[in-house]
């Protein structure tokens, strides 16, 4: 019976028995015989048969045991030799004259790859696929935040607001110089004896009762819209002279949060005597009009997205529970919610601030900026923080000929702007430079400035105005900080505002030169309301 033989064997010069001893077969790792190289077995028989290789050349392959001449096994002599066809390409054709590097008898064929090395793949694909998708979880549920804010604020805004929480709360110069200097300004001495133990901070109270963790970041905005309420009887005595507000407090916050921020919020609500109406989703806090707070009734409550609202009565708070379009809220707002801060104006207040008739004549010189900033339609600040910060300021008017005139009106004063920075030596946050490298571009009917800071002078800046607030002995703590602080409800009354204020206050009543009393403005014009719109 015919002996198989595999498709490649290990060929070596024929050689004397008696001086070569037996070894065992040649492996990948050890080699005796340079000489010896591998061949196919069709290769073998044709070079056997033709002459090529002698016919006692020794041969070795699975099964045979030892080198062993050619002509001691039939099997290379059966077939008939082959005609030798010229290889087409030559790198085809084997070369005898260079050795092979022969390899083991147990690799005669090509391996398959091993089931192990492929569950061993398929275990680390699969480990790769769910550490994705749990990172991308994670971030859904703890960072990624669509704001929503803007969606929820009334059509008709006088002024809006919009902070992002988020970016404010990360700009180290704030946060770590600004405000522990006015936390330790305002902070009221201890008394005496052994300090009571510390009550539960607002944060603390927020994560136990509300689940709102501050700390995680998940208040992310606040914005605010001041509108003008059209349902307030005529002739009715009110202290905001028909403007109320709408505020919207987006972030990760849970459905029916309400019941829990009560309970957070007691103890700075408590001089307005809150009341907790409903449960669940459908609950609301209630303030009545009180002297605590200026006769000013308000209501909280949440909407389906979980932003919390702050509205004047029931029928504003179910009007701003439900969202508009981003593109409607944009185009009547203003906001672009682009930016840390961003505040805008309509046309009223660049109407009360530049009109002719509530100020009186312009300054000599100043007449080509105020009339085509008193027609401004609307007008848009935005302060970004962050690595580079900086300051713009946008202007829209009606028609492109009012535009020109309007960028001609600011780069005029910014022009005047330089000029008065040029006799202040003292540079507090890179105003100079900024001022210096303005950039004004027109778009159509819009204008817009923008002013380039860099952070290492804002961050020098807030440390020198930390140190004036923290220093008792300082002119900022001594005369500005009491007129300040008390403005902003966390200092007493001074002893005398009004003489402190003219102090301080550039063209105040009651510095020379300054007129006797405070030009009284007009009335706003009614905005339409909304079914006119």
């Amino acid at each position: 019976m015919a002996r198989a033989i595999p498709p490649l064997v290990h060929v070596r010069a024929p050689s004397p028995a008696a001086s070569r001893p037996s070894v065992a077969p040649p492996s990948s790792s050890s080699v005796d015989d340079l000489s010896a190289r591998t061949m196919p077995v069709d290769t073998l028989r044709r070079e056997l048969q033709s002459g090529a290789l002698p016919r006692d050349t020794e041969v070795l392959f699975a099964g045979l045991g030892d080198w062993t001449a050619a002509t001691e096994i039939p099997e290379l002599w059966i077939a008939p030799a082959p005609v030798p066809v010229a290889a087409e390409d030559p790198a085809l054709e084997h070369d005898a004259a260079v050795p092979s590097i022969p390899v083991s008898s147990t690799s005669s064929s090509p391996k398959r790859r091993s089931f192990g090395a492929l569950a061993i793949v398929g275990a680390a694909s699969a480990a790769l696929a769910l550490l994705a998708v749990g990172a991308a979880s994670i971030y859904f549920f703890y960072f990624y935040y669509k704001p929503v804010a803007v969606l929820h604020l009334p059509r008709q805004c006088v002024a809006a607001a919009r902070a992002e929480v988020w970016d404010v709360g990360r700009f180290e110069p704030l946060v770590k110089k600004l405000v522990p200097a006015i936390e330790q300004a305002t902070r009221p001495p201890p008394p005496p004896g052994p300090p009571p133990p510390p009550a539960p901070t607002l944060e603390e109270r927020l994560k136990s009762h509300a689940n709102i963790d501050l700390s995680r970041g998940e208040l992310h905005e606040v914005a605010a819209c001041v509108f003008q309420d059209t349902t307030i009887p005529t002739g009715t005595k009110d202290p905001l002279v028909g403007y109320r507000a709408i505020v919207a407090i987006g972030g990760k916050f849970r459905s029916g949060v309400i019941p829990g921020l009560f309970e957070a919020l007691r103890p700075e609500l408590a001089p307005l005597a809150p009341r907790l109406d409903g449960s669940g989703e459908s609950a609301v806090i209630r303030i009545l009009p009180s002297k605590a707070s200026g006769g000013i009734a308000f209501v909280i409550g949440q909407a389906e997205d979980g932003t919390i609202l702050v509205a004047p009565n029931d029928a504003a708070l179910a009007a701003a529970r439900e969202p508009r379009t981003e593109e409607e809220a944009h185009a009547t707002t203003g906001l672009r919610e682009q930016g840390s801060l961003e505040i805008t104006l309509e046309h009223v207040f660049f109407g009360l601030v530049f009109r002719y008739d509530a100020l009186g004549p312009p300054p000599a010189g100043f007449e080509a900026i105020y009339k085509p900033l008193a027609d401004v339609t609307q007008g848009r600040f935005a302060l970004t923080l962050g690595k580079q910060p900086k300051v713009e300021l946008s202007f829209e008017q009606k028609t492109e000929s009012a535009a020109k005139e309007t960028e001609g009106a600011l780069r005029k004063l910014l022009e005047i702007g330089n000029s008065e920075l040029t006799k202040v030596p003292k540079d507090w946050a890179g105003e100079h430079a900024a001022l210096g490298g303005a950039r004004v571009r027109r778009d159509d009917t819009r204008v817009d400035v923008v002013l380039d800071f860099r952070l290492p002078d804002v961050d020098r800046g807030a440390g020198e105005f930390a140190d004036q607030i923290k220093d008792p002995a300082s002119p900022f703590r001594k005369s500005t900080w009491p007129v300040v602080a008390w403005k902003l409800g966390v200092g007493p009354k001074p002893a005398s505002s009004a003489a402190t204020s003219a102090s301080i206050v550039p063209g105040a009543p009651g510095v020379p030169g300054a007129p006797s009393a405070p030009p009284s403005f007009p009335p706003p014009p009614p905005l339409p309301t909304e079914e006119e719109d």
